[in-house]
């Protein structure tokens, strides 16, 4: 379960990019409107000046195992990146 990372990357986030130099971290909460359940994936992003200057989906462990999986990781986060800037 991803969600036992959110603590962890959020502490790292603000400590990597601080407040008091105008960087705000801001997690972003999707349903997948797919799903029959309910499942909310949820987007670090780090911005500065309003503009996205860093973006983290966590996934659990398990998305790493197969290059598949890997490749369709790298796709939603260019996905994300165009919906950030558009």
């Amino acid at each position: 379960d991803e969600s036992e990372w959110y603590g962890p990357f959020n502490a790292l986030l603000n400590h990597v990019f601080p407040m008091d130099e105008d960087y705000v971290l801001v997690p972003q909460y999707k349903g997948q409107e797919h799903l029959k359940s309910v499942d909310f994936t949820t987007i670090f992003v780090v911005r500065r000046a309003k503009h996205p200057v860093l973006f983290v989906k966590i996934n659990a462990t398990g998305h790493i195992h197969k290059a598949s999986q890997r490749a369709a990781a790298d796709q939603q986060m260019q996905d994300q990146y165009f919906n950030l800037f558009n």
